[in-house]
């Protein structure tokens, strides 16, 4: 289930940019993540891109950790920050893989969704094999609504690195195509993995197995599972936006 930890929600990341620095000197820091490592782990990412931003390894591994953090607080400063960050490569062509699939992670945030998928696609030329490059191709087109590329990077996954790499995707393209059950009992398959158990994998699971229930009318059974998690620790955006969205229906 390689693909599938880099398979998160993509909801959370895709708010508007609301403020671009054009400059090292004016990015500020919004709201860290709320776990010491991670704090830890982005807040020397930027010490070091702070000291060299000329450098692209260390721009794109800061832009890394700060689109991460967009999607798990919700916020759409961290984006600003990313885009500051790559602003020397923004139109950039002869990049490594890494920093194409980075910049893409952050355009399609941006929701310049061709941007993302050009991107992606020349990363995927230099470096085939990385799942999580193909993951987000799925997630990109199934944000669109394009199910049958997805379906057909869905089916990329499979082949490439193993059917277990593409559960995850399938059980998505179930609930997103009339099957929620179908998804319901993938879904739940997967929690019980041990492949299933690392925070980002289960808060994917998470999201998902609550909001296939949603699709299929269970709405008691959808709130049960986001509330359990949240209550656990961890407060991603995108679970408790659900999780709003659907007391208030």
């Amino acid at each position: 289930m390689g693909a599938l930890l880099c398979l998160l929600p993509v909801a959370g990341a895709q708010a508007q940019l609301r403020f671009i620095p054009q400059d090292t000197a004016v990015v500020f820091t919004p709201p860290s993540p709320t776990t010491g490592g991670e704090r830890a782990a982005l807040k020397e990412a930027m010490r070091v891109w702070r000291q060299s931003p000329g450098s692209l390894e260390g721009a794109t591994a800061a832009a890394r950790l700060a689109f991460l953090t967009a999607m798990h607080e919700g916020d759409p400063r961290w984006l600003g920050n990313a885009r500051a960050m790559l602003q020397p490569w923004w139109e950039a062509k002869g990049l490594p893989a890494e920093a194409f699939f980075i910049r893409s992670l952050v355009r399609q945030g941006l929701h310049d969704f061709d941007g993302g998928l050009a991107d992606l696609d020349a990363a995927i030329g230099q470096e085939p094999e990385r799942p999580e490059f193909w993951a987000w191709r799925f997630a990109i087109h199934l944000v669109r609504a394009e199910i049958d590329p997805a379906r057909q990077a869905c089916s990329a996954i499979g082949s490439r690195f193993g059917e277990r790499e593409a559960l995850g995707c399938a059980a998505v393209l179930l609930y997103r195509t009339g099957d929620p059950r179908g998804a319901i009992r993938l879904l739940d398959k997967m929690a019980g993995h041990p492949d299933g158990q690392g925070r980002y994998a289960l808060e994917w699971l998470t999201f998902h197995r609550g909001e296939a229930r949603r699709v299929a009318g269970e709405a008691e059974a959808a709130k049960r599972i986001w509330r359990s998690y949240l209550n656990s620790g961890p407060q991603p955006h995108v679970i408790r936006l659900a999780l709003v969205e659907l007391l208030n229906d």
